[in-house]
């Protein structure tokens, strides 16, 4: 068992299984990324039929890359650990070169020439930029899992409001396009929100006509915030976050006898006019539609506006404050009031994402600066200094040698390991 895990960590350490894995995942994404797919996200063509993959990015092949390339990372990162702290020390012990004794050349001078500072024996170079290596494989591990959390956990969907209309997001046909990871909540979250204005005409830098609402969110009794939200900026409701969708429109505010008032939202069929299909309280079918006189995205105003239901094969128009039958329900026209699309979003691992990023970027950083490690060895040992160094290796061995290329296979030492 033992020589079986030896082997398995060996395996994993190694430069060639790495390579493997990050070749493998990069062929899987470049096949799949230009795939033909739904609004969904589902292949629809080709490799991905051919496989039986719909989701390619959360199949079984690709979860097992990522593992792999977890696991790797991991192994290699276990081992950097060790070395860098033995490194950081002062100890160059693998993959250090031992530069021969020379009467003409002093090793303190030569490796100050190469940018190693200290009063003893042992000489660092860019000391901190020893943990580069380190840094960037942990970046890539915190990035992996907190990856692996957002696709488990997070949680999405899209709403609409009409203007002073509250709705709760986990009641029934309320959010809709909702794409939960495997682990989250089965419902969406228990919040109600309130949309208090709504500007469709906003300009904002960067963007062409935009859109911005002002929206309450409560739990319960308790109103948790109230702010805006637009193409830029969300508004945070605790561990849900708020942001301002595309569709908008107009919706028809009518009061119904048996229920009170509600917004029936109506979508553009042309620039000025707007429809949608729905259902009388007992459950006849209707249309209600309007028509405009100028452009219903006019910042200016639509001008005059005129309302009218569809039912049993006769069509009416709707007067303001005139009642009407709605099925079998009386109803009464109140009023035209605008309506936006909105989605929420529950991330909660991105803060471990966004910090495997600045690791991985802070490793590249320090990898970018030369590092080393030198240890002055006591005269007449035959050894000047056993030298550690991230970059510039054979440079160091030609300068102090100073021998011919085919004689530098003299000098002893180990290359770095990968």
């Amino acid at each position: 068992m033992a020589k079986i895990l030896s082997w398995v960590w060996r395996l994993l350490r190694s430069s060639g299984l790495a390579l493997a894995i990050v070749a493998a995942l990069a062929t899987y994404v470049a096949a799949f990324a230009w795939l033909p797919s739904t609004e969904a996200g589902v292949a629809t063509t080709g490799l991905g039929m051919a496989l039986g993959i719909d989701q390619p990015f959360v199949a079984p092949p690709f979860l097992v890359l990522v593992a792999l390339t977890f696991a790797s990372t991991l192994a290699c990162t276990l081992d950097r650990t060790r070395r860098t702290l033995a490194l950081w020390r002062g100890l160059p012990a693998g993959g250090a070169l031992e530069l021969p004794e020379r009467p003409d050349a002093d090793p303190r001078v030569f490796l100050a020439g190469h940018g190693f500072r200290g009063a003893g024996a042992v000489l660092f170079r860019n000391r901190l930029a020893l943990w580069g290596g380190w840094a960037f494989h942990a970046g890539l591990l915190l990035l992996i899992a907190g990856v692996a959390v957002q696709r488990a956990y997070h949680d999405g969907g899209a709403f609409e409001l009409t203007v002073d209309e509250t709705a709760r997001l986990d009641a029934p046909r309320v959010v809709f396009g909702r794409a939960p990871g495997p682990l989250a909540d089965v419902d969406p979250p228990a919040l109600a929100v309130t949309l208090l204005d709504f500007d469709p005409y906003l300009h904002e830098r960067g963007f062409d006509r935009d859109r911005r609402s002002l929206l309450r969110v409560a739990a319960g009794d308790r109103v948790l915030v109230e702010g805006t939200v637009d193409r830029v900026h969300g508004l945070d409701a605790g561990a849900v976050t708020l942001f301002q969708a595309l569709p908008h429109g107009l919706a028809l505010e009518i009061e119904l006898a048996d229920t009170g008032r509600r917004g029936f939202r109506l979508h553009h069929d042309d620039d000025t006019h707007a429809s949608g299909a729905f259902h009388a309280p007992d459950g006849t079918p209707a249309r209600l539609s309007l028509a405009s006189t100028r452009s219903l995205s006019d910042p200016l105003g639509s001008g005059g506006l005129r309302v009218f239901l569809e039912q049993r094969g006769a069509k009416i128009e709707l007067q303001p404050g005139g009642a009407f039958a709605f099925g079998a329900t009386s109803a009464t026209l109140v009023s035209v009031r605008r309506w936006s699309g909105f989605t929420y979003g529950r991330s909660p691992a991105m803060p471990a994402v966004f910090f495997g990023f600045l690791f991985v970027l802070g490793g590249a950083a320090l990898l970018a600066c030369p590092a080393g490690v030198a240890q002055l060895a006591a005269p007449g040992h035959g050894i000047a200094a056993r030298v550690y160094v991230s970059r510039g290796r054979d440079l160091m061995i030609a300068e102090w040698t100073d021998l011919p290329s085919g004689l530098r296979s003299e000098i002893r030492g180990r290359r770095p390991e990968s």
